[in-house]
């Protein structure tokens, strides 16, 4: 029987996915739970999780990527975060806005959306 070989780019996608749904999913449940609280407290729930999911990715899943590639993770994650809004918001007929913020907060949303891209940088070596 012949061995099944799997393209290292495609584990490296699929990693790349869980641990972005790992973070949406933390990010869902603070604009769910500290947003209406608080939109500042909510903020730093989400940025918290960010980094949190950010650091056990660049550990387990990309522990010898670069900054560079770090950075084109968290642009994947940034696409993948603007995709799952749009299809919401398509969905529900009205605007959507769980993972990278609200409009009518533009500084929040401004960090939540340069936080998605640099978190997995802040854990990437150096070369």
């Amino acid at each position: 029987m012949p061995e099944i070989t799997v393209p290292r780019a495609a584990v490296r996608m699929a990693m790349l996915a869980v641990f972005w749904a790992a973070a949406a999913g933390l990010v869902l449940a603070a604009d769910r739970i500290v947003d209406p609280w608080s939109a500042a407290a909510g903020l730093c729930a989400k940025v918290a999780a960010i980094f949190l999911v950010s650091f056990a990715y660049m550990r387990l899943a990309g522990r010898h990527a670069t900054v560079d590639q770090a950075l084109i993770a968290g642009a994947a994650w940034l696409a993948l975060d603007i995709v799952v809004e749009v299809a919401a918001a398509r969905v529900s007929a009205h605007g959507w806005f769980g993972l990278i913020g609200s409009p009518h907060e533009p500084v929040l949303r401004q960090i939540l959306l340069i936080v998605w891209i640099l978190a997995p940088a802040a854990f990437a070596r150096q070369r």
